[in-house]
């Protein structure tokens, strides 16, 4: 602290100015100057990471989806079966497993109440998950009986893998007599349904 005198006046007194040393701004100045550096330069770092990523996944999904000729099967044997058959557009002839239909929970489109029909499909190479899309609530049952009465089919889609979630995943409800979960879980009906591909689920369209 450094005193400086002000000029006297009988009744004044000598006041302090807190002055703060030029070595002890320019530290602070440094200092505030290198943490920003830094957290630019990891900025700068997370945005090129995060293009990598983003064009490696963009040239992925291009070379299987548009490119590669679609699969006929699950590649059981393939030792790159994750890498070989991601976002694959796939055709694949079956079994509909219709005892294990299930629905995704209700949702709105196009101003209507409807659901997402999933169920296993049986196929020589395995069984996959197959998400049929969305139908209106007063057309399941309906679909559900001309399934029923055709359900050997070859359906055309795309393989992806499934979001992540846990084998004790429970459903959530019921609906025109099949149960709604929240999400389709190939790992928590696996245990109901024999042999179920748990990498994999083929969206149709």
């Amino acid at each position: 602290m450094i005193t400086v005198q002000a000029p006297q006046s009988p009744t004044s007194q000598p006041f302090l100015v807190p002055v703060r040393p030029a070595s002890l701004r320019s530290t602070s100045s440094s200092g505030v100057s290198a943490a920003a550096v830094t957290l630019t330069a990891s900025l700068g770092l997370w945005q090129v990471r995060r293009y990598r990523e983003q064009t490696a996944f963009a040239e992925l999904y291009h070379r299987q989806h548009e490119v590669a000729a679609p699969a006929t099967d699950l590649a059981p044997a393939a030792k790159n079966r994750l890498e070989l058959l991601n976002f694959r557009r796939a055709r694949l002839s079956g079994v509909l497993d219709l005892a294990h239909a299930q629905l995704l929970t209700a949702r709105y489109r196009f101003q209507k109440l409807g659901y997402v029909l999933i169920m296993p499909l049986f196929t020589p190479s395995g069984t996959v998950l197959v998400n049929l899309g969305w139908l209106p609530k007063e057309a399941v049952a309906n679909h559900l009986a001309a399934l029923r009465l055709s359900p050997n089919v070859e359906l055309e889609g795309r393989l992806q893998r499934p979001e992540a979630c846990s084998p004790d995943e429970k459903p959530v409800g019921e609906e025109a007599g099949l149960k709604t979960w929240l999400r389709p879980c190939p790992a928590a009906l696996a245990a109901g349904i024999s042999g179920l591909d748990t990498d994999f689920m083929l969206q149709v369209g």
